[in-house]
């Protein structure tokens, strides 16, 4: 009868251990599937896909806000010209006023 009892309390111990023993081993495994290279491999490519990600937003903006100045600065080019061209007409319209007067002072002079 004891060495029943004998027995089984072995045999408990033996089942504890072998519990004991794979809540360790499944431990390890679960630590060597995070810190494995594959997986801190593929965190790293996340990451810089992230940044990348992250870096062609940016990059983007960027490029919309200096579309849009571009496009004022060619905007306010064509009226520039635009009025440029106005201006030699202009004096030359002066210049011929000019030149009427001074011929009509002359006239009313003489």
């Amino acid at each position: 009868m004891e060495q029943d009892v004998n027995l089984e309390e072995e045999m408990q111990e033996s089942d504890d251990d072998f519990l004991e023993s794979e809540e360790i081993s499944h431990n390890t495994t679960v630590q060597n599937e995070e810190t494995s290279p594959s997986v801190r491999s593929n965190k790293r490519k996340q990451h810089a896909d992230d940044v990348f990600h992250n870096a062609v937003g940016l990059i983007s903006e960027s490029i919309k806000e200096i579309s849009k100045d571009l496009s004022q600065g060619i905007k306010f080019d064509m009226k520039n010209n635009e009025l440029s061209e106005k201006i030699p007409p202009e004096i030359l319209k002066m210049n011929s006023l000019r030149s009427c007067l001074i011929v009509a002072d002359r006239e009313s002079a003489d």
